[in-house]
């Protein structure tokens, strides 16, 4: 049977203004959604925007995050220069921060199933947060 893959989002997180380096909070967090098999990281990349809008990229390989060495082997390089540079429009200038791009492992099967049954997905996508927020609020002062 060939594997199918889950759901593949990127991901942009900027750093707070003045910091160096992400939060060991956030690695442990990271590496936690890959050692529980519910993401597979597919691309890591360190970016920074500078002031005048030019994009500096550092590989995972060449940044300072020792505690996702473990990542480094489900990681195969999808974003492009183009890519990275429109990702990157999302961090602040002078700001710094992630992009990743990871696979919803935990759904993969459910798309297997769908196959090995001779059915296709036809459509998926994300509904943005904000849409989630107004029903809830919207529904909450109707009741």
């Amino acid at each position: 049977m060939t594997r199918e893959l889950g759901p593949v989002d990127y991901v942009v997180v900027e750093l707070p203004a003045g910091a160096s380096s992400v939060d060991r909070y956030v690695h442990v967090e990271l590496a936690g959604l890959v050692d529980n098999h519910l993401v597979r990281v597919l691309d890591l990349l360190v970016v920074s925007r500078r002031a005048d809008g030019t994009v500096a990229i550092a590989e995972f390989e060449d940044s300072d995050l020792d505690e996702l060495d473990s990542l480094g082997s489900s990681m195969i390089e999808l974003l492009s220069l183009e890519d990275v540079e429109n990702l990157a429009m999302a961090i602040s200038p002078g700001g710094s921060g992630l992009a990743i791009v990871w696979e919803y492992i935990c759904t993969a099967s459910f798309f297997s199933a769908v196959a090995s049954a001779g059915g296709h997905v036809t459509a998926h996508g994300r509904i943005p947060e904000r849409a989630i927020v107004a029903s809830l609020r919207a529904a909450r002062e109707s009741s």
